[in-house]
């Protein structure tokens, strides 16, 4: 059976401002993007809409237990554990952290600005003075925060071409997403793993080095010296390693992945955050969270008036009788009753004092 050619249309332009060099969030009021350093004045974009996806470009990192520096993850890393881009180690790593990692990335990508409700704001309930991420988007790129034992930096945007750093055309097909570069026609195929979706239910799609599954890796071979030979999986022919994740080769112009135990390691080298991206479809539980209600608090004032309305609370067990509207006369007969009694007791008192005086 014939396969069908994914259809690229469905996504129309006016979406967030992003740099057209690397594709995340462009500020309104910034001058030089935070990750690929180009001047924003000549290379922001505007990323295709796609309904009610939004994409958020995440940078996450560990802390090596053996080095002390923060080691990039290259995706949504599922395993036990995983080796330390800095140093080589291998690390035991939490999964459970993705659950915090994930809802604050998509808080962000919901959340951010520069209009000051983020994306899908409520007709009924403005959060504009409550939002945390309103300045992404406007004066700021990466919203930060700390997921367990995980560094996490999000920020809204679009996926770009690995090679050519052109906007991505994007279909969705179940837990998969195919992704093609209008400029110089490459493709690739992610799958997003099942067992995400268990720490986040909102996830659509992930466009990720470690979730592509039509990658080609590069061979890694030990020589008789103890050295690392690394060979073009399309033609054979040797690869340079450098400390990007892929490599392309010089003779079949294949990109290849190189794994991190092949990159090399110097002194001074130190691995540069891993940007890859996540989509999550519709509003995140932060934004449900701002949008309910509270119930203001009351002014001190406001306490004491209510104490002198309506008097103390009664004692365990005793239930005040109900407020009825209109004059009480059996009250009002009473408080003068208890008032005039009060009165004469004083005018008594005081006659006695001088009376004592006198004599």
């Amino acid at each position: 059976m014939a396969s069908v050619a994914p259809a690229w249309s469905g996504m129309s332009p006016g979406g967030v401002q992003v740099c057209g060099g690397c594709g995340v969030v462009a500020p309104t009021r910034g001058s030089t993007c935070a990750v690929c350093r180009r001047p924003l004045a000549t290379s922001r974009a505007a990323a295709p809409r796609s309904g009610d996806i939004t994409w958020v470009a995440l940078r996450c990192a560990i802390t090596c237990r053996s080095c002390g520096f923060l080691s990039p993850l290259a995706g949504i890393e599922l395993d036990q554990g995983v080796d330390c881009a800095q140093c080589g180690s291998f690390q035991r790593f939490d999964k459970a952290d993705w659950g915090g990692a994930l809802s604050f990335a998509h808080a962000v990508g919901d959340l951010a600005g520069p209009e000051p409700e983020g994306r899908f704001p409520s007709a009924d309930v403005w959060i504009g003075d409550q939002n945390p991420h309103r300045a992404v988007g406007e004066t700021l790129t990466f919203a930060e925060d700390d997921a367990g034992a995980m560094h996490v930096q999000a920020a809204p945007g679009h996926p770009v071409c690995p090679r050519c750093a052109a906007l991505l055309e994007l279909h969705f097909a179940g837990m998969r997403v195919a992704t093609r570069c209008p400029r110089c026609a490459a493709t690739a195929q992610y799958e997003l793993p099942a067992e995400a979706l268990h720490y986040a239910g909102a996830l659509r799609a992930v466009v990720a080095m470690e979730q592509r599954i039509d990658r080609a890796v590069v061979r890694v071979q030990h020589t008789q010296a103890g050295l690392l030979a690394l060979t073009c999986p399309q033609c054979g022919a040797g690869v340079r390693p450098t400390d990007a994740q892929t490599v392309e080769c010089a003779y079949c112009r294949t990109i290849a992945f190189l794994p991190d135990r092949a990159r090399p390691r110097t002194g001074d080298r130190i691995a540069e955050p891993i940007v890859f991206w996540v989509a999550f479809q519709g509003s995140s539980s932060r934004r449900a969270a701002l949008e309910q209600p509270t119930a203001p608090a009351k002014s001190a004032g406001v306490a004491a008036l209510g104490l002198l309305t309506r008097g103390l609370r009664p004692l365990p067990g005793i239930e005040l009788a109900p407020v009825r509207p209109g004059l009480d006369v059996r009250q009002l007969g009473l408080t003068t009753a208890l008032a005039l009694l009060a009165l004469a007791l004083g005018f008594t008192l005081l006659t006695i004092g001088v009376e004592a005086r006198l004599f």
